[in-house]
């Protein structure tokens, strides 16, 4: 009702766990700290910093049943749509107020109750938007550009600044869009941003040579006092991603030949290759950063797979198909992943554990979605 305002299988491979100490202290050891080159000594506790400051109860999830879906509703063969709230557990469906268009990118923010968007068509320019979950305060971000990621405290945004067809470098905002740093001496590939965990830096993929082909991994000081080249290689290096931990950066790349999931520490040290394979995307840390998420090519042309890499090293395909590959996201407590997939009809949201079990579209009846996000509940 919409009201308005598979068999998992599994193979082996290197382990996900770090081959130091574990994360924090009381885990699986003494507390691990972040040795960054000389250039970010600043801000060299990031990780025991992000690890002593949280309580008990910060480190439990929060209950499955105080979230609900968000996603881009396209009716049959319309070219716009809405974005729609979905009840996991009911399937019930509430259109927000927001003027039909076409949405992408659609990113909610750590407490689950704003939304980052783009709107590429509509009566209302395109751009990127912020808005509360329930679709009011309505607002264009003119100063945020493409590839936006809310820091861990949802106080800031950082984002992909577009200076020409073949150059961008990244900005942070605050969560209304005013300026606060731009790092324009490093151009910027197309990947997005990922924040440490207690927000006092980030990793990009960036063009230092210049020569649009081949980007290095860089860290830096949120406020922009630091940076450093992380990798300085060859080799091609993008969509990184900071555990929620704070002890390794996941990312994607080619090294020495070989194509694949690779993870490091934050200071560039311990590159491991985690996962062979190519035309990888979607890479998403579980919430508890045990676990990562990608998407990758799939048997046939045009499919794809979900796949979700174990602390242990074993990968599990969790669906397959014709997959929206950038748009699997894993609930807040870590107990599910929803994503969209095309049917006959057009595309459906599903949910599927991730151990493989529970696989179902939640979509009810004539209902398409895609891009699903999990937002707070009311």
């Amino acid at each position: 009702m919409i009201t308005n305002p598979a068999v998992a299988t599994e193979v082996g491979g290197p382990s996900l766990a770090s081959d130091s100490d574990g994360p924090c202290a009381g885990e699986h050891g003494a507390a691990s700290s972040i040795r960054w080159p000389r250039l970010l000594a600043a801000v060299a506790l990031l990780t025991a910093t992000a690890c002593s400051s949280l309580t008990d109860a910060e480190r439990e999830p929060p209950a499955r049943d105080r979230y609900r879906l968000l996603f881009f509703h396209t009716p049959p063969a319309a070219r716009l749509g809405q974005l729609a709230l979905l009840e996991p557990e009911d399937g019930r469906v509430t259109l927000l107020p927001v003027s039909p268009g076409a949405f992408d990118n659609l990113r909610s923010s750590p407490d689950g109750r704003k939304l980052l968007f783009t709107r590429t068509a509509g009566a209302e320019a395109p751009g990127v938007y912020v808005m509360n979950v329930e679709g009011s305060e309505l607002r264009p971000l003119p100063n945020v550009g493409a590839g936006y990621a809310w820091s861990p405290d949802g106080t800031r945004i950082a984002s992909l600044i577009a200076v020409n067809a073949g150059t961008r470098f990244v900005r942070i905002t605050d969560a209304q869009g005013a300026v606060q740093v731009d790092f324009p001496h490093v151009r910027a590939d197309h990947s997005r941003p990922s924040w440490s965990p207690d927000a006092a830096g980030l990793v990009f993929a960036g063009d230092v040579r210049h020569d649009g082909w081949l980007p290095d991994l860089f860290v830096a000081a949120s406020d922009g006092s630091r940076i450093a080249n992380l990798s300085s290689t060859p080799g091609y290096e993008w969509e990184p991603a900071w555990s929620p931990t704070g002890s390794a950066i996941a990312f994607f790349a080619i090294r020495d030949g070989v194509v694949g999931l690779f993870s490091m520490r934050p200071d560039g040290t311990a590159i491991r290759l985690l996962y062979p394979g190519a035309e990888n995307v979607g890479l998403r840390w579980a919430p508890d950063g045990s676990k990562l998420l990608f998407t990758g090519p799939g048997a046939r042309e045009f499919e794809s797979r979900l796949l979700v890499l174990n602390a242990d090293g074993r990968t599990r395909v969790l669906a397959s198909g014709a997959l929206e590959g950038l748009s699997a996201a894993w609930s807040p407590d870590g107990r599910w992943v929803a994503f969209a997939k095309r049917g006959a009809e057009g595309h459906n949201i599903y949910l599927v554990r991730p151990d493989g079990s529970g696989l179902r579209e939640v979509t009810p009846g004539a209902v398409q979605g895609r891009s699903p996000v999990w937002v707070a509940a009311r």
